[in-house]
């Protein structure tokens, strides 16, 4: 819920439309979301290198799909104004 959030108040501020909205959304969150969380996982944490890297790569499989579904479901509508 909060992706499909942070994906309405971010949409005029992306590029693109449709599907490459999404994933360039999706591209957009993945330091912040994915890559920052694990590098700390892997300081903090007794795990090995190649489990973190496995699980970094599915995350960036997972936000890419996610910000192509978003993207499909969310059409941004255009209020007339009424004078």
């Amino acid at each position: 819920m909060f992706i499909a959030f942070l994906y309405a108040v971010l949409f005029k501020a992306i590029p693109g439309t449709g599907v490459k909205k999404g994933l360039l959304f999706g591209l957009l969150m993945y330091p912040m979301s994915v890559l920052i969380p694990m590098f700390s996982w892997y300081v903090m944490m007794n795990v090995a290198g190649q489990a973190v890297l496995c699980f970094t790569l599915e995350q960036l499989i997972e936000i890419l799909v996610y910000g192509a579904v978003i993207s499909i479901i969310y059409k941004e509508k255009e209020f007339a104004s009424k004078a």
